[in-house]
This record gives structure tokens, C-alpha cells and sequence, in this order.
């Protein structure tokens, strides 16, 4: 968590002209499921997103947004991507679960159901960046605090997932 608040304060303070990126927009999103192997994705995303808001960030929802599930996520990403279209900085950060499939990230919503589809039922990153990128934003940051697993049938997201300090060992 100290490294981000690093990164922020480097964001802050190293822009040439720090009056100039006025138009700083944020989405902060902290997703965990019942008993999984993270920390807590919450509490992560209220840090950050006070972080945020310190350095002049305006956050979508107006606050960080913590338990969406896949309908609120993609209504927020799509906000998202609109406001960072004339944004000096677009930030989006996510705490939480994610998972590959076929080489394709998704981030996990609350109430996603072991067995089905990430393509359908979780937020595909990809997409996110690619909406991103079309953006007039001068700066586009994503932060993503999450494990990502390969998806395989019949598995539960929150057993699939390592700690970072297991996936070192």
C-alpha cells in the first residue's frame, strides 16, 4: 500500500505544471468475495481513493465504490471511460479478484457464480483499456491489486487465487 501513495504523490508532484491537469477523474472499485484468500479489497480502496481525492482527484460515484456487481461495474466503467474522454489524468484502480480466460483478463464482481462465464459476467480489462486509450485523457493510469488466475471449470474463484507472497515462493 506504501508504493501507491508513492505513486500518487509522484503523480501529484511531477507534472511540469501542476495547475494545468485540473481535470483529474478516478474510478476506484474494491470487489471481494466471501472468504478469499485477499486481504481486504475495501479497505484498500478507501486509502486509495482518499489518496486520490487529497491530490484533487474527482472519483466517479463520488466516493471509492466498494461491493459492485457486473451490472454497477460496467454502468461505472462506462462513466468512467466518458469523463476521462476530457480528462488531463484518468486513474482507474481495482481491488479485488480477476482471472484469465483464453488470455483475456476480467475483473471479479460481487455475486459472480463458480461455473459461469468471465466473457459474459465480469468486467473485461482488455475492453476497459482499449476505452482507455480512445480517451483525449493526456495521462491514463490503471492500477489493478488483484490476484488473476486461469479460469477452469467447476473451480471457485476465491480457491484459485494466491497471495502475492505464495506466487513468489
Amino acid at each position: 500500500m506504501r508504493w501507491l501513495i508513492l505513486i500518487f504523490a509522484l503523480i501529484a508532484c511531477t507534472s511540469p505544471d501542476p495547475a494545468a491537469a485540473q481535470n483529474k477523474i478516478a474510478l476506484v472499485i474494491g470487489n471481494d468475495l466471501n472468504g478469499s484468500l485477499l486481504g481486504n479489497p475495501a479497505r484498500d480502496s478507501k486509502i486509495v481513493g482518499e489518496a486520490l481525492q487529497t491530490i484533487g482527484f474527482k472519483l466517479v460515484g463520488g466516493q471509492p465504490l466498494v461491493g459492485l456487481n457486473k451490472q454497477a461495474m460496467d454502468e461505472r466503467a462506462e462513466e468512467f471511460t466518458k469523463l476521462a474522454k476530457n480528462a488531463d489524468i484518468a486513474l482507474f484502480y481495482f481491488s479485488g479478484h480477476g482471472m484469465q480466460l483464453n488470455n483475456t483478463n476480467y475483473l471479479v464482481p460481487v455475486g459472480f457464480e463458480s461455473g459461469k462465464s468471465p466473457i459474459v459476467h465480469a468486467l473485461n480489462v482488455t475492453v476497459l483499456m482499449e476505452e482507455l486509450a480512445r480517451s483525449q485523457a493526456r495521462v491514463k493510469i490503471i492500477l489493478l491489486d488483484a490476484c488473476r488466475t486461469p479460469f477452469t471449470r467447476g473451480a471457485t474463484v476465491s480457491h484459485q487465487c494466491k497471495t502475492s507472497r505464495e506466487m513468489e515462493l
